[in-house]
């Protein structure tokens, strides 16, 4: 079977963000697939994660422990080139561990909305006790094609929204335009592990 869809994942190699800016939003909101952009100081700052010293390189997607999306102006650009219309990208400027600026061209990316993508009869997964309505962990996914809509480039699953989906076709737009820092796993039968 040929893989249209991937789940998105960061690889783990560049520096990490570990904290949202003061006066942002709180973390769960960006589970939401709600606009964040008028929650957002503006001039928000996000720094190097202390705890991972040793990982000071940035690449177009930067490595978070908050299970959202930081992206570079590449990635931006790809996005919108292509013409996805859920994206909001918040501007940020992320610091190293010196304090010093690394970028001042990052977002976050928020996914507005999502897509009701997860076949929920056939996917093996547990669902979350405090929200009965999300999956808290996937043994196997398989994925609901008469549920996305066909201009679906990237998104969130409806019951899995702090998870990131993408199409082939955004695949390999990243794959062309030589973007760093991500990784991909084929979504039918994704086991929810990250290696």
């Amino acid at each position: 079977m040929t893989t249209d869809y991937w789940v998105l994942k960061g690889d783990h190699s560049s520096a990490v963000i570990d904290a949202l800016p003061e006066g942002g939003p709180r973390l769960y909101l960006l589970t939401r697939g709600e606009s964040l952009g008028e929650r957002f100081p503006v001039g928000a700052k996000l720094q190097f994660s202390e705890d991972f010293a040793q990982l000071r390189k940035l690449y177009d997607f930067v490595t978070n422990t908050l299970r959202t999306l930081f992206v570079s102006e590449k990635v931006k650009q790809v996005l919108e080139h292509l013409g996805a219309n859920n994206c909001e990208f918040i501007p940020v400027t992320i610091l190293n561990h010196k304090g010093k600026v690394a970028s001042s061209s990052h977002y976050l990316l928020n996914i507005l909305g999502s897509e009701d993508a997860i076949d929920m009869e056939k996917s093996v997964c547990v669902m979350d006790a405090m929200k009965p309505d999300q999956i808290f962990g996937i043994r196997q996914l398989v994925l609901k094609r008469e549920g996305l809509s066909p201009e679906a480039l990237i998104f969130r699953a409806k019951s899995k929204m702090n998870e990131y989906f993408i199409s082939q076709k955004l695949h390999e737009a990243f794959q062309r335009e030589g973007i760093t820092g991500y990784r991909v796993f084929p979504a039918d039968g994704w086991d929810g592990v990250n290696i």
